[in-house]
Formats: structure tokens, sequence, C-alpha cells
């Protein structure tokens, strides 16, 4: 969650709720890694979620995979599932699940951590990753509300 990007209502709505994951995925010791763009700087991160010194930071454009070393991150640290927030949900989060799904990964995405500029694109992308021979066997959808995190 870029400053420079998040900049509208819907972004904004979804950092608290975020955050709240976050803050579970800490407390439990679970694999944090932080994805921006291309140009994208650690500094414009929201504070809310700012990355801890130890978390990983990946940078590309719409697949976090792409050109980046999220996938030998992930296996060296036996990493089977993953839960992808973001901003938006037609860019970064759809790419990124799909990326995810092609190599195995199961994934969950919280639909209320998927903001884009308008409604339409987080309905299209929850009905794509559900529907896609890419995705659909590999991710769910959820709420941040649900996910529960053993410690």
């Amino acid at each position: 969650m870029e400053n420079s990007i998040c900049n509208n209502h819907r972004c904004m709505a979804s950092i608290p709720r975020i955050k709240n994951l976050l803050t579970k995925a800490r407390e439990a010791g679970m694999l944090v890694v932080y994805s921006l763009t291309h140009t994208g700087d650690p500094s414009d991160i929201n504070q809310q979620l700012d990355p801890s010194p130890t978390d990983p930071i990946v940078k590309s454009n719409v697949d976090k995979f792409y050109n980046t070393d999220l996938d030998s991150i992930l296996q060296k640290n036996h990493i089977q599932t993953v839960i992808i927030t973001g901003y938006a949900a037609n860019g970064a989060v759809l790419h990124t699940v799909v990326a995810a799904a092609f190599r195995g990964y199961h994934v969950a995405v919280p639909v209320d951590g998927m903001p884009a500029s308008t409604l339409y694109p987080e309905q299209y992308t929850a009905w794509h990753l559900l529907n896609s021979p890419g995705s659909r066997n590999q991710a769910v959808l959820t709420r941040t509300d649900l996910i529960t995190i053993a410690k």
C-alpha cells in the first residue's frame, strides 16, 4: 500500500483491515513479504503497514513473482499457503494470485484487502479468481476478519 497510489477512499478504507491482519500475522511469527511497484520506495509504504527491518521487499510490476526472488523467499521458508492483499485488485492482486497459483501455492485472498478505484474491478477480480483455470483450484476468497492464524 504505497501512499502514492493508495490515495482514494476505497484503498484508504482497507488499510485498517489489512493492519489488523498484519498484526495477527506478526504475533504468530509468520513471514511477511512486502511488494512495491517497480519504481516504488519503502518510505512510500503507508505508515500503518510499515515493514519491519527483516521483512523481505520485492519490486515488480503487477506480477510480484516476475523478475523477483519472491518464489525463492517463499520456498526457502517452506511456505505452502500465501495470503495476498494490496492495491489494486485488478492489477497486483489478480496477477500475483494467479502467479502464485501457477507455482502451486494455496492462496487466500481477503476481498476487503484488495481494493481498486471502483467496485467493478474488485468484483471482476473476485469472479476471475474463482473461475479462471489458473486460480480456481488454488485460491479462496475470504475476509480479513475471517482469517485465523494459529500461533
